[in-house]
């Protein structure tokens, strides 16, 4: 029985910046053009590469209203970048978005919401087939399964459980637990001071073989209070282990009905068409001179798979 054909989930803010920042093109008018460029270069390597039935992009509009109400100081970390930089960015973001229009690929973004809420709704919606997630951030670990792998665009590497259980020694359900307790700076979550993935492993010995929940640790943690330290600092700063978890999983969705509605009807009315003559005056709009036949190749091969 032939493999089925998988579904790309893109993680579409993680890829453009990450190709932003690694290509160094220009628009026949001179204006930066390496984010656009190097997005769809790898746009249609991935899908010569996986052979994907069906290809969603999901957005980033906004940080998550959500998760700044449980936590206030959520990525406040992150660095301003000036005017200019910040601008050049925007615009060839909404470029691509406005180029992407015209191709067979789906759009998703919905207001005050993060790009990997959008991935993990997807996920849970298409549970029975075959799945990848392109994207380097390790939140989506903990949506690894059978049917869902992740492929990270710049190191150009799959990773699945074992991988993560083989890196990490532990279960890749068990990141939420993971990144609750020893913390993430990317996203200014603090964590529980001074612990790490080693002290980790030992006070959850089970983290390799088994699920761990909430309730699991502060179950753990009750009974072994006058074992180690760590299992009373945890007790005792439960209260934020459970916002930190909160904030990290991705299993529940946190969009709201009419959120998930929203995005079942774009993918209802969805309708995997390739304009090629729209798609020649959208790049020629933007000035993109880059040699266009291997993206149109690719979509058109989308289109009819």
């Amino acid at each position: 029985m032939p493999e089925r054909r998988p579904i790309l989930l893109i993680d579409g803010k993680n890829v453009f910046m990450q190709m932003w920042h690694a290509f160094h093109s220009t628009t026949t008018e001179g204006k930066s053009a390496g984010g656009i460029v190097g997005f769809l270069t790898a746009l249609s390597k991935y899908t010569e590469r996986m052979q994907p039935s069906q290809i969603y992009v999901a957005w980033e509009n906004g940080q998550s209203a959500f998760r700044k109400k449980i936590l206030p100081e959520y990525k406040f970390n992150r660095k301003s970048h000036p005017a200019d930089i910040v601008k050049d960015r925007t615009d060839q973001l909404i470029s691509l978005i406005n180029v992407l229009k015209h191709t067979p690929i789906c759009q998703v973004y919905i207001a005050g919401c993060e790009g990997d809420d959008i991935i993990a709704y997807l996920c849970n919606k298409f549970s029975d087939a075959n799945k990848i997630i392109i994207s380097a951030d390790k939140d989506y670990y903990q949506l690894l399964d059978e049917n869902t792998k992740i492929f990270a665009p710049v190191r150009k590497y799959y990773v699945d459980e074992d991988t993560v259980k083989s890196k990490y020694g532990i279960l890749s359900q068990n990141f939420v637990l993971f990144k609750s307790l020893c913390g993430d700076g990317s996203d200014n979550i603090a964590g529980i001071r001074g612990l790490g993935e080693k002290r980790l492993k030992k006070l959850f010995p089970d983290v390799s073989n088994t699920v761990i929940g909430l309730d699991d640790v502060y179950k753990i943690c009750q009974d072994n209070l006058d074992k180690n330290s760590f299992y009373k600092k945890i007790f005792e700063n439960f209260e934020s282990v459970q916002k930190y978890w909160k904030i990290i999983q991705l299993k529940n969705t946190i969009l709201t009905n009419e959120q998930t509605q929203y995005v079942d009807t774009i993918i209802e009315q969805h309708h995997k068409k390739l304009d090629h003559q729209e798609l020649i005056r959208a790049m020629m709009n933007e000035g993109l001179s880059f040699n266009h036949e291997r993206l149109f190749v690719t979509m058109n091969d989308l289109c009819t798979l």
